[in-house]
């Protein structure tokens, strides 16, 4: 059985069963054909620069009209690691130089006709603060409390002038450029130093009278540059010991 002729302008679709009925569909010819991919509702933003030495942001923004309900979001990384703002339209990720990484987000609440996933441009990650290179800490000031120890008289003797003050307070000064933590550390030719960081005790009891130094370093442990001073101590014996 065959269908009857349609007007200039209609097209006709004609299906026709095995039991000898036909189906007639009819569409104007301008009607557009359903479209049989998702709409693109989401856009992510990928940051125009992106280094490890601090977070860098990935947005994604929906086109106007295209929720139904309260969107929420949820993020994922290709590489490198999320800061914060999994759940949120903006998130912060760190990397390391040389990675490569594209950011992916979910969003739900969106009206069916929209692709509920969409996926970053590949950005890499760079050394943004690489500048002249790390710089040695410097020292400004390095103070001993004296210079000058006189021993105390050995047993069984005594002296009114000396007393037996074999300690010596030192103190140093130091700083970085680039904000790095310092560490200290010194060494005495004799004696002992008591205590760390900047400020210490140098015990010079027991030693023989002669000249004695302690040397500091310091370094912010980013590099083998380092900032060194020595300063010298002259330990004598008293001159006016007596009997007891």
């Amino acid at each position: 059985m065959r269908a009857p002729a349609e007007s200039v302008g209609r097209s006709i679709l004609s299906y026709s069963l095995a039991i000898g009925i036909s189906l007639v569909i009819t569409l104007p010819m301008n009607s557009p054909l359903p479209s049989s991919g998702a709409e693109k509702c989401i856009t992510i933003t990928s940051p125009t620069e992106a280094c490890s030495e601090r977070p860098f942001e990935f947005s994604a923004r929906l086109n106007d009209g295209s929720t139904t309900q309260l969107p929420t979001y949820n993020w994922t990384v290709s590489a490198g690691s999320i800061v914060r703002g999994k759940y949120t339209p903006d998130l912060f990720v760190s990397g390391n130089d040389g990675q490569h990484i594209k950011a992916t987000v979910t969003v739900t609440g969106l009206k069916p006709s929209c692709e509920a996933k969409a996926r970053s441009s590949e950005i890499t990650v760079e050394n943004c603060d690489k500048g002249p290179g790390n710089r040695p800490p410097v020292i400004s000031a390095f103070s001993l409390s004296t210079n000058l120890v006189t021993l105390n008289c050995p047993k069984p003797k005594e002296s009114s002038g000396c007393k037996d003050a074999t300690e010596v307070q030192v103190h140093v000064d130091a700083s970085d450029s680039e904000g790095d933590l310092l560490r200290y550390k010194w060494k005495v030719t004799g004696g002992k130093v008591v205590g760390k960081g900047p400020t210490v005790v140098w015990n010079l009891a027991g030693v023989r009278p002669g000249k004695y130094t302690i040397t500091i370093k310091v370094d912010d442990g980013q590099s083998d540059l380092v900032a060194t001073q020595s300063r010298t101590v002259v330990v004598i014996a008293c001159v006016d010991c007596k009997p007891l």
